[in-house]
């Protein structure tokens, strides 16, 4: 009797009809939004490693590692989502593609003009430039790890905030005076 019962439901059971949270769907959205970027930045490091960059295998093996380490266009992917999501789900008419796009364009921008003035491209894509006689590290090399260090965070934390509002604004409960999300207002993170 309850295999028939549990059978039964199985059947009628269809996952296009489930009603999802904005919640969730804001999480999809982000996941796919990521998903590319980490898809992009994947090819984007192998062409600049294996084909632009002519250094040792070491260097560019080295380069990829330390690559990874920093996210920067999965960030701006997260970053962008955000406002995907309140144009979309929240339906913010104020937000068109110029809103979606600008953070993140200074974001990325931001990170490569710091890494920029650390070290000038020559320098960057000579193993010279980083490792010193012996393989000590240079200052160089320690500048652009510190600096890139701060930028992920830097965009990590705008990311980590900005989500907060926005999944309190989805569950509706962004003026119940919930203190532990803290507004996107409050840390100047409205364009």
């Amino acid at each position: 009797q309850a295999q028939v019962e549990i059978d039964a439901a199985l059947a009628s059971f269809n996952p296009a009809m489930q009603r999802r949270s904005l919640s969730s769907i804001r999480s999809g959205v982000t996941v796919a939004m990521v998903a590319v970027a980490l898809g992009f930045a994947c090819c984007e490091n192998i062409l600049q490693i294996f084909i632009y960059n002519r250094s040792s295998l070491r260097s560019e093996i080295t380069t990829l590692i330390v690559k990874s380490l920093f996210p920067v266009h999965p960030i701006a992917a997260a970053i962008q989502s955000i406002y995907v999501c309140r144009r979309d789900l929240e339906k913010d008419p104020s937000i068109g593609l110029g809103r979606i796009v600008l953070p993140s364009v200074i974001f990325h921008g931001t990170y490569d003009f710091v890494l920029l003035l650390v070290t000038s491209s020559w320098q960057r894509s000579n193993n010279e430039a980083y490792l010193g006689q012996g393989n000590n590290l240079t200052g160089v090399a320690v500048l652009s790890f510190c600096a890139s260090l701060f930028m992920v965070l830097a965009g990590g934390l705008y990311y980590m905030f900005s989500s907060r509002a926005q999944y309190a604004r989805l569950r509706g409960d962004s003026g119940r005076g919930n203190s532990s999300v803290l507004p996107e207002a409050s840390f100047g993170l409205l364009l």
